[in-house]
C-alpha cells in the first residue's frame, strides 16, 4: 500500500532536500579548496626537494674537493734566486720572501757550495742575506713551501 504524501510533508521534505543540497555544495566547495591548496603545497614541496637534491649535489662535490685539497703536501709558495758570475771578491745579497696566503711550513736552499747564508724564518716570510766569493760564479735558490691544507683554511 502506498500512501499519497500531504502538502506539509512534501514542503518539509523540500526544505530538508535544500538544506542538504546547501550542505553538499558547501562541503564541495571546501574540498575543491583543499585540493587546490594540496596541489600547491605538492608543487612547493617539490620544488624545496629539487633545491635539497641540488644543494646536496653540491655538498658532495665540495666535499670531494676538499678531500682531494686537503692534504699535508707541500706546495711552493715563492722562489728567489742569485746568479753572479767571476766574483774576484765577496759578494752579498739579501733577500725576502713573503707568503700572503698561508703560513710558511718550511724552506729549502740550494747553492753551488761557495755561498753562506743567513737566515730568519718568521710566520709568513722567510729573509736574510747570502753571501759567497767563487771565481766561476755564485748560484743559489731558496724556495719556501706551505701546506695545501693551511692554503685551503685561510679561503
Amino acid at each position: 500500500m502506498k500512501f499519497e504524501k500531504t502538502y506539509a510533508i512534501k514542503q518539509m521534505d523540500q526544505e530538508r532536500q535544500s538544506k542538504l543540497d546547501g550542505l553538499i555544495t558547501g562541503y564541495i566547495r571546501r574540498i575543491t579548496d583543499i585540493e587546490e591548496n594540496q596541489r600547491e603545497v605538492l608543487k612547493k614541496i617539490q620544488a624545496i626537494q629539487s633545491n635539497v637534491s641540488v644543494n646536496s649535489q653540491e655538498i658532495c662535490m665540495l666535499k670531494e674537493k676538499i678531500d682531494l685539497l686537503d692534504t699535508e703536501e707541500e706546495i711552493t709558495i715563492d722562489k728567489w734566486s742569485i746568479e753572479k758570475r767571476g766574483s774576484w771578491w765577496f759578494q752579498t745579497a739579501t733577500f725576502e720572501l713573503k707568503s700572503p696566503e698561508a703560513d710558511i711550513s718550511s724552506y729549502k736552499k740550494w747553492d753551488n757550495g761557495h755561498l753562506s747564508w743567513e737566515i730568519t724564518q718568521k710566520k709568513r716570510t722567510v729573509e736574510g742575506k747570502v753571501r759567497g766569493k767563487f771565481l766561476r760564479g755564485l748560484y743559489g735558490v731558496i724556495t719556501i713551501y706551505a701546506t695545501k691544507r693551511s692554503i685551503m683554511l685561510k679561503k
